[in-house]
């Protein structure tokens, strides 16, 4: 069964979605810590943008997703609103198939790490 490799800091020059919003501010916060610190050691627990690099570098290299069915920051409907994703794996048709959703604006990378058995666990299944 494939799984997740141990989290591994994916350097900023190297990120996918660059010119998404979110992805341009975190560039910004991580040349902010590197200069305040010194280094990124341990910037994944300040700047959630690390942990979603690394899951869509695991998505590409482990499951083997092309990166064009990859996408972020995806507004869907849920029952009863809209609500703003994550990551979002698409199917050949390019159908949302798998959601990484947000439960809240102030989402920090533990808790994704803490999530990421069961996303393991989906992706095995597809």
């Amino acid at each position: 069964m494939k799984g997740f490799n141990h989290f591994y800091l994916i350097e900023p020059d190297d990120w996918h979605f660059k010119t998404s919003r979110d992805v341009e501010n975190a560039l910004l916060k991580a040349d902010d810590f590197s200069y305040k610190y010194g280094s990124l050691d341990q910037v994944e627990g300040e700047i959630e943008e690390f942990v979603r690099q690394w899951v869509i570098r695991e998505l590409i290299t482990v499951y083997g997703f092309p990166e064009e069915h990859i996408d972020i920051e995806q507004y869907v409907q849920t029952r009863y609103s809209y609500g703003e994703i994550d990551i979002a794996l698409k199917d050949q048709d390019f159908r949302l198939r798998i959601l990484g959703r947000k439960e809240e604006s102030s989402l920090r990378a533990r808790i994704f790490l803490a999530g990421r058995c069961s996303l393991t666990a989906s992706l095995s299944t597809t």
